[in-house]
């Protein structure tokens, strides 16, 4: 009984945070669309694709790796030995991100285009500290600290949304300003974060030393920075392919339909990974128990089951309210393509079903099998990307988000049920 009021308790949390930053994300997407034209919208979205290029390739598999490992790190009651190597690690991914963007910023001297230093220079810094953030709130929530990462959450989009407010109302709404909000935002929550990680490491003193996580960890975040540029050419191929064959203001009108369609459903599943994740992994240890395996692979199939079902009732609902839902958040310009948003949430959902899966495979350590499911769909995503964008505009880079998204489903329901007829046949 008192394991079931603790995880509502967490859940109510974990639903609270996410509420406030879903809703923060959707207003900010309705002030930024009421200041910025669709061609500056577009091209702060372009500059921000530098931000996604570094957390695929670096900062997102060590923030996965560092949460996965807290679970084993506690059963070794070897907590404070675990967070000074992820301080170690989390510096080393700093120095080699801030000298990417230097060397970045340099060609972009030589090459004439001095016009986005202090954006791709904002980005970067953004890019450093939200890692960090991340990092720090993934120690968090896999110590279930649930109330302390809805905080975090929802402190960041507060504070994006107000200070955007204030440079709308003083009129310096522009792309470096509004990066160097993200910044101040993300650095904020960074500093509060650290303050509750020492309590962290105050009530879980170690009583052994392994002294192994340094490496341990990054061995498991490896596969993550080999498919790492592949997903993220995934990731921004739709917005540089429109920029490509169409113009700036239809990436910012492709933006905006992306972000209220695909985000949410990733951002509704992401929290059910949140919660459930931290519990799978305590669950499951380091992964050599069957047993303990048998019952973290049921639940996460239950939750790719739920992921599914909100999914079509996310279609469903979009499909008659579209026009409605962007008559409220956004402006009149960019409204054109308002019936892209059901297939959108289409796309997410079944992007994030797919994900979902993905937990029963970091639970039992066989992130190296996600390998080539990960590089080649993204592959196939890009030359969809490319494909529909050059073809068909927006519509044909909608088209390919679906497919894509199925496609990376359906392998990894293959994947995952494989290795469940294995488990039985063993």
């Amino acid at each position: 009984m008192k394991s079931k009021i603790k995880v509502l308790s967490e859940s109510a949390w974990v639903v609270a945070g996410q509420l406030v930053a879903v809703v923060g994300s959707l207003l900010l997407i309705g002030v930024l669309t009421d200041h910025l034209s669709p061609q500056e919208y577009g091209q702060l979205v372009l500059v921000l694709t530098l931000a996604i290029f570094i957390n695929q390739t670096l900062v997102g598999g060590l923030v996965v790796s560092i949460g996965r490992y807290y679970s084993i790190a506690s059963e070794y009651k070897d907590i404070k030995s675990y967070l000074s190597e992820v301080r170690r690690l989390m510096l080393h991914a700093g120095m080699i991100i801030s000298t990417i963007g230097i060397l970045l910023i340099l060609t972009l001297y030589v090459f004439n285009y001095s016009q986005w230093v202090a954006s791709v220079g904002l980005t970067v810094l953004f890019s450093i500290i939200s890692g960090c953030n991340t990092a720090l709130g993934g120690i968090q929530n896999a110590a279930r600290q649930r109330k302390t990462v809805a905080m975090h959450v929802a402190l960041e989009s507060v504070l994006k949304l107000g200070l955007v407010l204030v440079l709308c109302e003083l009129n310096c709404a522009f792309i470096e300003s509004v990066l160097l909000v993200y910044v101040i935002a993300a650095l904020v929550t960074t500093i509060s974060q650290i303050y509750f990680i020492k309590r962290i490491s105050i009530n879980n003193a170690a009583k052994t030393d392994k002294g192994y996580w340094e490496k341990e960890i990054w061995m498991y975040a490896v596969p993550f920075a080999t498919w790492g540029p592949f997903t993220w050419l995934q990731q921004i191929s739709d917005r540089w392919a429109l920029e490509l064959f169409s113009s700036e203001g239809k990436v910012g009108q492709y933006a905006v339909v992306y972000q209220i369609g695909f985000t949410p459903i990733a951002l509704a599943t992401g929290m059910a990974v949140n919660l459930i994740g931290p519990i799978l992994f305590q669950r499951s240890g380091d992964g050599k128990d069957k047993n303990r395996n048998k019952e973290v692979n049921e639940m996460s199939w239950n939750l790719t089951y739920l992921a599914l079902t909100f999914t079509c009732a996310g279609f469903l609902l979009t499909l008659m309210l579209h026009e409605s839902i962007f008559s409220i958040l956004v402006h009149a310009d960019y409204r054109q393509n308002s019936y892209l948003l059901p297939w959108l949430v289409l796309a997410g959902g079944i992007y994030a079903a797919g994900q979902t899966l993905s937990l029963k495979i970091m639970s039992e350590m066989r992130v190296s099998s996600m390998l080539y499911v990960k590089i080649i769909t993204a592959i196939i995503g890009v030359v969809l990307n490319i494909a529909g964008a050059s073809l068909f505009g927006v519509d044909g880079v909608v088209v390919g988000m679906v497919i894509f998204s199925g496609i990376f489903l359906i392998w990894m329901l293959l994947l995952s049920r494989d290795n469940k007829y294995k488990e039985r046949v063993n």
